[in-house]
């Protein structure tokens, strides 16, 4: 973990974890690799930022178990729920994000670091074929469904193919998707492996559509035989 900070270091030549985040747990073989867009908060004010560890989570520390926040609080039962684990096990479960640059929102985020979205995860690809290739995943959890072709975009090819139906809920007078799951033929692994994103989980976390994305996402879990140790 420590080289691949060093790695990203010298990419991004951004050396204050105030300015970036890479690491929500430790970096463990695993059926699911759980990835969101970026870490939260604002660089600017260091002590309001959050971590489960300040070094490489040595003693099994892990963002979604150790601390509390809004993503957090919606996530811990959602994975619990779909893979039928208690709280400690979470710790298994790899966590990071498409981008590591940090941003109180994302509308800030070109002013704040003064480069796009796009460029930011364009930086953060060797770290993640990395993570990918050590993890050796069977599936991938996207938190937020506009995530789905950001994904497939860097790190897959071929044809994609639909695992089960799309769930669709409002958001702000639309309807969207909220949970897609498909077959990616991911380039790092070499093989196809199911991609489910789910709507942002602290936007969409707490509504009533939300039982059927868990549901999806844990059928999706019992076909491919995601499973997690017992913590």
């Amino acid at each position: 973990m420590q080289q691949l900070e060093l790695g990203y270091q010298e990419r991004s030549d951004l050396r204050d974890r105030a300015w970036y985040k890479i690491f929500y747990s430790q970096l463990v073989r695993a059926d699911l690799l759980v990835l969101g867009i970026n870490p939260g908060g604002d660089p600017k004010k260091p002590k309001e930022l959050m971590s489960a560890s300040t070094t490489y989570y040595e003693n099994w520390e892990h963002d979604y178990v150790d601390e509390e926040y809004p993503l957090q609080k919606a996530m811990l039962p959602f994975l619990k729920n779909i893979l039928n684990i208690n709280k400690e096990s979470i710790r298994l479960i790899p966590k990071t994000n498409l981008i590591f640059r940090r941003s109180p929102k994302m509308s800030e985020f070109k002013t704040l670091h003064e480069m796009t979205e796009t460029q930011a995860m364009i930086e953060a690809v060797p770290a993640i074929k990395q993570i990918m290739e050590f993890v050796q995943p069977k599936m991938v959890l996207l938190e937020g469904t506009s995530l789905r072709d950001k994904f497939r975009v860097r790190y897959c090819s071929g044809q994609i193919s639909e695992l089960t139906e799309p769930i669709k809920d409002k958001h702000r007078g639309q309807r969207v998707n909220i949970f897609t799951a498909n077959n990616m033929h991911v380039n790092c692994l070499g093989r196809e492996l199911p991609v489910v994103a789910i709507g942002h989980p602290s936007h969409f976390g707490g509504r009533p559509a939300w039982g059927a994305v868990q549901q999806a996402t844990r059928l999706i879990c019992e076909r491919f035989n995601i499973q997690v140790k017992s913590g």
